[in-house]
């Protein structure tokens, strides 16, 4: 299985709560350049699972423009400050051939950290628009490993 990890966009600063802040337009640039580098890799996507922040909204939304998924999901284990732990037993509810998350950080980088290191310590460090790809047999602690990564400016 392979699990995708896509921190959202670059985002506005100011808006009425963190949970309403836009992209900005660097990052509706980034989002659309991972999206491309993704889209030519041809990897069929089944599921996304995404926070109910605009910003990842809004990120997922330009991806889906440009890469076949199945379906789209949101869920509140997404959002910044949730528990890894649990956003680790999302994944295995989701599970199938593969799976995009998009979320923010901590999360995410917590999340890429539990599933190829065995911990959620912050030993990896997702960018905005940052998309990390890993392969695993099963979905637990330290059972993952990278396959690639893309960049918005690579």
């Amino acid at each position: 299985m392979r699990i995708l990890l896509l921190r959202h966009g670059d985002a506005e600063a100011e808006a009425d709560s963190d949970a309403l802040r836009n992209l900005s337009s660097r990052g509706k640039a980034d989002v659309w350049n991972v999206a491309r580098q993704l889209a030519s890799r041809q990897d069929e996507l089944q599921t996304m699972l995404v926070s109910p922040y605009l910003r990842a909204r809004q990120t997922a939304e330009q991806v889906a423009n440009v890469v076949s998924i199945n379906s789209i999901k949101e869920s509140d284990k997404l959002i910044p400050e949730a528990d890894s732990r649990q956003a680790l037993a999302l994944l295995e509810q989701a599970a199938g051939d593969s799976l995009l998350v998009v979320s923010h950080n901590p999360l995410v980088s917590r999340l890429l950290s539990l599933l190829v290191a065995g911990s959620p310590g912050a030993d990896r460090y997702l960018d905005t628009s940052q998309l990390v790809c890993v392969e695993t047999e099963l979905i637990a602690p330290g059972c993952g490993r990278i396959l690639y990564e893309l960049l918005p400016r690579a």
